[in-house]
């Protein structure tokens, strides 16, 4: 097969041209992605956090690795989510971009119920007893401290709908204000310091121990004597109450 001189030349121009182009489409694109990912108009302008209690705004900055300025073309959702993930307190992340210069942070955070003591030191606990993360002087919430045995472990996740009756009545005991609950496979027992009183509630017929008990306490706040009882014990069906 024989190729014109003219042809060739044809072809010849159009291959220039050709390439020129895609030489010239490639600088422009990377001549643009650079001035994106550079300019100032894509920079991050707000931070917005939200549903956290425990950490702070900075701090979840300061652990997604993100700072006012960063481009927001060049932040990584995923990884900020991961980092914000393995943080002790976070249940949940999400991570948005909302343009043009905006980022929202949205966490739920897992909530302490309890401190638990664990080989020497003090750690906030979940509703179920699972550890969270250390109690540290810089940040302390008065918790009740919980104890069980190897029997009352699995009534732990039980609890809190179990003591939440402690709310009805004129009982006026509010659980979270325990200094100590301790609970046994038979028995959960709740420690108060002010007012100074234990209770140990025999964790059979829960819902009649808890009848009985708020009649015994209104008696005993009609009768003047409420703050002079130490304590209050229902097993077996049978209310002791000891000054």
């Amino acid at each position: 097969m024989r190729i014109r001189p003219g042809k060739a030349l044809v072809w010849l121009f159009f291959a220039v041209l050709g390439t020129a182009f895609v030489v010239t489409a490639s600088v422009a694109f990377l001549v643009g992605f650079r001035w994106l990912t550079t300019s100032e108009t894509l920079a991050l302008k707000s931070i917005e956090v939200q549903g956290i209690s425990h950490l702070s705004s900075r701090e979840v900055a300061r652990i997604a690795g993100v700072q006012l300025g960063d481009n927001v073309l060049n932040l990584k959702i995923a990884d900020m989510e991961e980092r914000l993930s393995q943080n002790p307190w976070t249940d949940v992340v999400r991570v948005r971009r909302i343009p043009p210069g905006d980022l929202r942070i949205s966490i739920q955070e897992r909530v302490p119920y309890y401190w638990i003591l664990k080989k020497n030191e003090l750690f906030y606990a979940d509703v179920f007893g699972k550890t969270i993360d250390r109690v540290t002087a810089q940040r302390i919430l008065p918790l009740p401290l919980l104890e069980y045995d190897r029997g009352g472990k699995d009534l732990v996740p039980e609890l809190p709908e179990l003591l939440s009756q402690l709310w009805l009545g004129q009982t006026q005991l509010r659980p979270g204000d325990a200094a100590l609950v301790q609970v046994s496979r038979r028995f959960i027992q709740l420690t108060f310091e002010r007012p100074a009183l234990r209770l140990v509630l025999e964790r059979r017929d829960w819902k009649q121990n808890m009848h009985k008990l708020r009649l015994v306490w209104a008696d005993l706040v009609r009768r003047g004597e409420s703050t002079q009882v130490k304590g209050i014990r229902i097993v077996g069906g049978k209310v002791f109450v000891r000054a």
